[in-house]
């Protein structure tokens, strides 16, 4: 009589057929969701983009709110004094910041076309036994190529440039309407914005609840800890480099400090980006209050730039926030790129705590498909 050995065999191969199968079935499903989230997307991008910003402001405020309910009693009073602040500090913005800011700019951007010019002539000088040796060659002279270049670059009014997005951006209806929109929503969010989320749990099945609320919990504690460190203390750092750049003698030292704080926000990039302009400031003009060579100027900016970024990324923000993403600067960058592409500024911006609530959605779902083997095998009969 035969042995039927291979049976067992082929029921296993059926087995890992049907599991192959699955799993294409959710890939395919999987990426067609995918596709179709990136279409509604695009389609609704503006009342996206409306809801980041107020999740933005909600999170970014959410900190003071809280504290003036403890103080007086109601959370309505709390969001209305909050907007009342808000709305001073805007009003103090349009009327001294903005103007001051727009002349700093201005003249920071004339400067650098200007000084192109200068700088084309002393690199020409600098580079006498090059031209020795193209003109050993009969190449054309790399001083006069260098200024021809330059004399023909493009010179723009900063002042027509700055002026015209300013009336453009306060011009336009679309903003108007934008800013009224997060603001309601805002408002909102800051209101009832947790008896919201808690409503939308309680439509799930009552086991799915409890590791919901988990999930959205540690999501809730990223997003408080990045809009609290990267945007609060980022900012603040900013003014901070104001009062150093005032100190030190840089010209545009408003415009520059500001600058820096909006890029602060972003991680790894983002502070070298900010600082950047100012670099270019101190090489193009110096600094007032320090007599040094011009060199040695630039030297110090870098050498107090990296101290002062320094005690803020290893003593400052540890204590204060902690790991607020905790993703791989890879991952950050990959994010930030992605950001950059959909939406410029504010997708760079939103990006960032949109990686982290989905890190956090992703080590759960690890953590839950480790866990099934162990739930089935405890639910099974004993033999």
């Amino acid at each position: 009589m035969k042995n039927s050995g291979p049976e067992p065999k082929t029921e296993d191969q059926g087995e890992s057929l049907l599991l192959l199968q699955r799993r294409l079935v959710i890939t395919t499903l999987c990426l067609l969701i995918g596709y179709l989230v990136v279409q509604l997307a695009v389609t609704f991008s503006d009342i996206l983009r409306i809801l980041a910003i107020s999740i933005f402001f909600t999170y970014t405020v959410s900190g003071f709110v809280d504290s003036l309910e403890k103080a007086c009693g109601k959370r309505i009073l709390a969001v209305l004094a909050v907007y009342g602040m808000l709305a001073v500090l805007t009003i103090f913005g349009i009327v001294l910041l903005v103007p001051a800011m727009m002349v700093q700019l201005s003249e920071l951007l004339n400067s650098t076309i200007n000084q192109l010019p200068l700088w084309a002539d002393n690199l020409g000088a600098m580079s006498g036994p090059l031209e020795a040796t193209l003109a050993r060659y009969h190449l054309p002279n790399l001083q006069e190529v260098i200024s021809s270049l330059a004399g023909n670059l493009p010179r723009p009014d900063g002042n027509a440039i700055v002026g015209q997005m300013a009336a453009v951006a306060m011009s336009t209806m679309t903003w108007i309407v934008y800013g009224l929109s997060v603001m309601v929503l805002t408002f909102y969010f800051l209101q009832g914005g947790s008896s919201m989320v808690s409503s939308l749990v309680d439509l799930l099945p009552e086991a799915r609840r409890g590791p919901a609320r988990t999930v959205l919990s540690e999501i809730n504690v990223s997003l408080h800890a990045f809009f609290r460190g990267q945007i609060v203390l980022g900012l603040l750092f900013g003014v901070f480099m104001v009062v150093v750049y005032m100190v030190l003698g840089v010209q545009y030292a408003l415009a520059l400090g500001l600058f820096l704080g909006v890029w602060e926000i972003v991680p790894v990039i983002g502070p070298t980006l900010g600082f950047l302009p100012a670099l270019l400031s101190v090489i193009l003009t110096g600094m007032s209050n320090l007599p040094a060579d011009r060199i040695v100027q630039v030297l110090i900016l870098l050498v107090v730039f990296n101290l002062l970024q320094w005690i803020k990324d290893n003593i400052v923000a540890p204590r204060y926030i902690g790991d607020a993403i905790g993703l791989h600067p890879v991952l950050i960058f990959l994010a930030i790129m992605i950001g950059a592409r959909l939406d410029g500024m504010l997708g760079i911006i939103v990006s960032l705590p949109v990686a982290g609530a989905l890190g956090v959605l992703f080590r759960h779902l690890i953590a839950c498909r480790r866990d099934l083997p162990a739930e089935a095998a405890a639910d099974s009969p004993q033999g």
